[in-house]
């Protein structure tokens, strides 16, 4: 009976240790300490393998990569994506995970952002993908243009509705490139006061007629 005993509480300190690692990986995420989130992801799988789910396994998996692609390390946060689109194709994480793999780093780039604002959450997202677009210019190296600009050239050469739905999809443009964003993730929560933001963006790079044939 005592054995029994032993064993039974062991058991529930590894379940309550194994629930306090993620909730610290979570709450690091949100605390935008993102080595800490990926120190504490690592060790919940490390240590408690046998204490998740396979969608639980999954969404540390997930939340590992997001902090890598917020810290800017994109081919090992595109390698874990692989590994959940793979490994966990009938998880959730798994299945979201295959829209964020990057197959040509040249022309596809996953944008992450995460903020904490006083505004209301739509304002909160708009900031976001604000800083997205911003983020997307830079690292293809193209000129961001005004929304205006854009809507005014697509009315010239498309019919107006066309044009609105081109507007909302294709943001950024320069002479020799257009690069698409398309939202994978959008999250908006309370924190403290605060709206805590979590956007993710998919930026293709499209090559113009007139950068491929080398005009310009």
């Amino acid at each position: 009976m005592k054995k029994t005993i032993i064993m039974f509480s062991c058991v529930l300190l590894i379940a309550c240790a194994s629930r306090g690692v993620v909730s610290g990986a979570y709450k690091a995420f949100a605390n935008s300490d993102y080595y800490e989130a990926i120190r504490k992801v690592d060790r919940a799988l490390n240590v408690y393998p046998d204490s998740y789910s396979q969608e639980q396994k999954a969404q540390l998996i997930m939340l590992k990569a997001d902090s890598l692609s917020l810290l800017g390390e994109t081919s090992r946060a595109n390698s874990l994506y692989q590994q959940l689109a793979i490994n966990f194709s009938t998880t959730q994480a798994g299945i979201s995970s295959s829209s964020f793999i990057i197959e040509n780093p040249e022309l596809e780039f996953i944008v992450s952002q995460q903020l904490s604002i006083d505004e209301g959450e739509t304002k909160g997202l708009d900031t976001c993908e604000s800083l997205a677009k911003q983020k997307a210019t830079e690292y293809f190296g193209v000129t961001l243009e005004s929304e205006a600009t854009i809507r005014e050239s697509y009315q010239k050469n498309n019919d107006v509705e066309t044009s609105q739905t081109e507007v909302e999809s294709s943001i950024i443009s320069s002479a020799k490139a257009k690069v698409k964003l398309t939202s994978l993730k959008q999250t908006a929560r309370h924190q403290k006061g605060k709206i805590l933001v979590h956007c993710v963006y998919k930026a293709v790079k499209y090559q113009t007629a007139k950068d491929q044939n080398g005009i310009g």
